[in-house]
């Protein structure tokens, strides 16, 4: 398995991120979008990039059929607001 990359992270450094979309090296402009769960009577919730709306929901059937959890994340430079 390769290494696994702070999307975010990557396209700060670059100067790619501006707001919640980027344009990749091909012209095409990416979206962050929210997708949420419900688990033992809370909900979750995680970021996804994608073209649209469309694009997003297929990236989740996709998690659905195919995600797996890769390893705990040990330290990250972003705060978050737990």
């Amino acid at each position: 398995m390769g290494d696994i990359i702070d999307f975010n992270k990557e396209l700060n450094a670059r100067g790619l991120l501006e707001g919640n979309t980027y344009t990749d090296s091909d012209g095409v402009v990416w979206k962050e979008f929210s997708c949420g769960f419900d688990h033992s009577g809370k909900k979750f919730t995680f970021d996804i990039w994608a073209k649209s709306f469309e694009d997003a929901d297929d990236k989740l059937c996709a998690i659905i059929e195919s995600g797996e959890v890769l390893g705990e994340i040990i330290e990250t430079d972003e705060k978050d607001d737990r």
